[in-house]
């Protein structure tokens, strides 16, 4: 079993540093009802140091990745981080499309990922892979590396094809309802009597 940061258990940071700034991107719409799927993600981070989300296209893997990192963020020292994938088509590239995204500097390193493991050796973080599918050798690659050679680092990736390593756990997604928040309907008030539309007007006759 792999030893958990302890704001996975606690909801503490394990860094007595201020506050920093997330980074992740803001939430602009809510998951709704997915506590149940949302605790279980968040139960498998504690002890798998690698969780695949899978799905088809459109199951809403990316939104239950983004909510579950954003509250276990504060669990890691060095926070959580979004690497999206999507805009890539060569596996070989991985790599250094993660190393420009966490701000690693490949300078004075022979490849990427030797960048990477020596940037990441020490920290504490949670890294976010979204949409691995087309790319899935590459970024199986490069986390298996990392797994090893980065004891305090954990993935949690989206795919449409699971993966499987040492320590990891993949789960496959049902659709989710991920939609704006609704505001709620008023009720239209009652209008008064005295704003009333008025019936058809009768002339009076005049009595004899």
């Amino acid at each position: 079993m792999c030893a958990c940061p302890a704001g996975l258990k606690e909801g503490e940071q394990t860094s007595s540093n201020p506050p920093r700034q997330s980074g992740l991107p803001a939430e602009v719409d809510s998951l709704v009802g997915r506590g149940h799927e949302i605790a279980a993600v968040l139960q498998r981070l504690r002890t798998a140091r690698a969780v695949t989300l899978t799905g088809a296209g459109g199951c809403g893997k990316t939104r239950l990745a983004l909510r579950v990192a954003a509250l276990a963020e504060t669990g890691f020292g060095n926070g959580a981080r979004l690497v999206e994938l999507a805009p890539l088509t060569d596996p070989a590239l991985v790599p250094a499309s993660v190393a420009q995204a966490l701000g690693v500097s490949e300078r004075d390193m022979p490849t990427p990922t030797a960048g990477l493991v020596g940037a990441l050796a020490d920290h504490e973080l949670l890294v976010v892979l979204d949409n691995c599918e087309h790319v899935l050798e590459g970024a199986a690659g490069l986390v298996a590396t990392l797994l090893a050679q980065c004891r305090r680092v954990r993935f949690l990736a989206t795919s449409r094809d699971a993966w499987m390593f040492p320590a990891s756990w993949s789960s496959r997604c049902r659709r989710w309802d991920c939609r704006p928040t609704a505001r709620p309907r008023r009720s239209p008030r009652p209008r008064p009597a005295c704003c009333s539309q008025p019936g058809p007007v009768r002339p009076v006759r005049p009595s004899n």
